[in-house]
């Protein structure tokens, strides 16, 4: 699960599903959106592979809370080149699995 809760607290990611917070008395509720997907279907949406909206229609990714903030999730990541930086991270971490299997 990942939960994200506006723009001032940090997103959580978690294997039970979080507690929506709740608004306090005074307060407007803040945004709220929770995406469940497998990790094979996060690393797959988050290096490009798989759309939001395919991911929904498919049933791979599941969305509760502010449809407008889930929305705008696939944007955000496009523009801060997410997809581009988790396969630079991904060879990376293939580089060094490799030579620490060539060490043994």
């Amino acid at each position: 699960y990942l939960l994200f809760q506006g723009f001032d607290a940090p997103a959580i990611v978690s294997q039970k599903r979080p507690e929506i917070p709740k608004a306090k008395q005074d307060e407007q509720p803040i945004p709220v959106a929770i995406f469940q997907l497998e990790d094979a279907d996060l690393l797959n949406f988050m290096s490009g592979g798989l759309t939001g909206s395919r991911g929904i229609v498919s049933g791979k990714i599941k969305i509760a809370g502010a449809m407008e903030l889930a929305e705008q999730l696939e944007q955000i990541f496009s523009k801060a080149k997410g997809a581009e930086k988790t396969l630079a991270y991904l060879e990376q971490k293939r580089g060094r699995s490799e030579r620490a299997k060539a060490r043994l």
